[in-house]
C-alpha cells in the first residue's frame, strides 16, 4: 500500500515523505515561523496519486511538491514580506532535492473567502496535513461545483507548455535532447488538461485520476473524442505508474498533433462557456468581444482599476475590456499566440488586449508575465 503513490511502495514513499520533512521543517526554521498554522501538501502527492518515475537507478519523484502554507492573520504588509521569503525558500529547496518545491502562502482569512477556483475544489477535497491541525481546511468554503471558466482557465495554464515547445522548435528548428524527458512531461500535463476540461464541460469531474480514467469515456459524441479518451488514458497510465513508455516517442510530431487538437477543442469549449457555436477566431473574437459583463458594481470597479494600472492608458481605448478581469483577455488572445504566423488584424488585437507591440514574440512573452498574475 503506498501513500503517496497509487502503486510505488514503501521504499518510495520513504524518499518521499523524507524529502518533505525537509521542505517542512525549513519553512519552520524561518523567521517569522510563528505565523505558521499549518502546512499542506496538495496536488498529484497530496492525493496519494504522484507519479514515481521509472529510471535505469530506480524510482524518482517527477511532480512538483505543491505546499500551501497556511498563516495566522496578518497585515498584507507582513503577508507580502513573508510571502518574499517563501519565494526565496522555493529556489534553495528546491535546489537542494532536486525537484521542484512549490510554497503558495494562504492565511485563515483568505482560506475563508477562497474562491470556487478548480485549485481551491483540489485542495479541499485532496490534501493532506503534514504540519498543524488536521481540520485546518474545514474552514474553506463548501465547493458544490466548479464553474466553467476554470476549465478555459486550466487551458491556458497548461497551453503556456505548448508556447514553450513552440518558442524551442522557432529558435532550434528541432527538440535539442537536453530537453526530451521535460517536453515529452509536458505534452502530457496537456493531455491530462484537455480531458480534465472536457470532464468539467460534461459535469463529470472528479479529483482522482483512477476515476476520471473511467470517466473520460462520458465525452464520446464530441469531436474527435476517440483521440481524447485514447490520448488521455495513456496519459493518466503514465502519471500512475510513472512508466516512460506510455510517453510519446516523436515529441515534434506529437506537439504539432496535440496542438491541432487543442485549438480545436478550445473553441468548442469555448462554445460551452459562451452559449455560441464557435468554430474559427473570427466567430471567437465577435462572440467574446460582445459577451455581456454580468459583474456587480463593486466588481467591475476593481477590474477597472486593475487594467488601468496593468495596461495604463492604453486601457482606455478598449472600453469594452475595461471592466472584464484581465484574465478575459488573456482567454481572448490566446490562440492567436499558438499561431506560427498572425494578420494584421490579429497584431492588433494583441496590442488592445495584451497592451504590448502587435508582434507575436512581443504577445508570447507579455503572456507569460500576465500569467503569473491573473491566471
Amino acid at each position: 500500500m503506498s501513500k503517496f503513490t497509487v502503486k510505488s511502495g514503501k521504499v518510495f514513499d520513504r524518499l518521499v515523505k523524507k524529502q518533505l520533512e525537509i521542505a517542512v521543517k525549513r519553512c519552520l526554521d524561518l523567521p517569522g515561523s510563528k505565523l505558521v498554522k499549518a502546512i499542506i501538501l496538495m496536488g498529484s502527492y497530496g492525493r496519494g496519486e504522484g507519479t514515481a518515475l521509472q529510471t535505469s537507478t530506480g524510482l524518482k519523484p517527477f511532480n512538483d511538491y505543491d505546499l500551501v502554507v497556511v498563516g495566522k492573520r496578518m497585515t498584507e504588509f507582513r503577508r507580502k514580506r513573508f510571502q518574499k521569503v517563501l519565494k526565496k525558500l522555493e529556489e534553495e529547496v528546491s535546489e537542494e532535492l532536486g525537484i521542484t518545491v512549490d510554497y503558495f502562502l494562504h492565511t485563515v482569512n483568505s482560506l475563508k473567502r477562497a474562491d470556487s477556483s478548480l485549485m481551491n475544489y483540489e485542495m479541499k477535497n485532496g490534501h493532506m496535513v503534514l504540519y498543524g491541525a488536521e481540520n485546518i481546511l474545514d474552514i474553506m468554503p463548501d465547493y458544490k461545483a466548479v464553474p466553467l471558466r476554470e476549465a478555459t482557465r486550466l487551458l491556458l495554464n497548461r497551453g503556456k507548455l505548448l508556447l514553450d515547445i513552440q518558442c524551442t522548435l522557432n529558435e532550434y528548428k528541432c527538440i535539442p535532447p537536453r530537453f526530451n524527458l521535460l517536453y515529452r512531461k509536458f505534452l502530457n500535463k496537456m493531455v491530462l488538461a484537455i480531458g480534465d476540461s472536457a470532464l468539467l464541460a460534461f459535469d463529470k469531474y472528479d479529483i482522482s485520476y483512477l476515476e476520471k480514467r473511467n470517466l473520460i469515456a462520458s465525452t464520446h459524441g464530441m469531436k474527435s473524442s476517440y483521440w481524447l479518451m485514447r490520448e488521455y488514458k495513456r496519459a493518466v497510465d503514465f502519471k500512475l505508474s510513472g512508466d516512460q513508455s506510455f510517453l510519446p516517442e516523436d515529441i515534434e510530431a506529437y506537439f504539432y498533433e496535440t496542438k491541432e487538437y487543442f485549438a480545436h477543442f478550445y473553441y468548442w469549449l469555448e462554445s460551452k462557456r459562451l452559449g455560441d457555436e464557435i468554430e474559427n477566431y473570427s466567430k471567437y473574437w465577435r462572440v467574446i468581444n460582445s459577451t455581456k459583463i454580468n459583474k456587480n458594481f463593486k466588481q467591475k470597479a476593481r477590474n477597472f482599476i486593475v487594467n488601468v494600472k496593468e495596461f495604463g492608458i492604453e486601457a482606455l481605448k478598449s472600453p469594452s475590456w475595461l471592466l472584464r478581469h484581465p484574465r478575459e483577455r488573456l482567454f481572448a488572445v490566446f490562440p492567436i499566440l499558438l499561431k506560427s504566423k498572425i494578420t494584421e488584424w490579429e497584431a492588433d488585437l494583441i496590442h488592445i488586449l495584451e497592451g504590448c507591440e502587435g508582434r507575436l514574440n512581443n504577445g508570447i512573452t507579455k503572456f507569460y508575465s500576465l500569467r503569473n498574475f491573473y491566471l
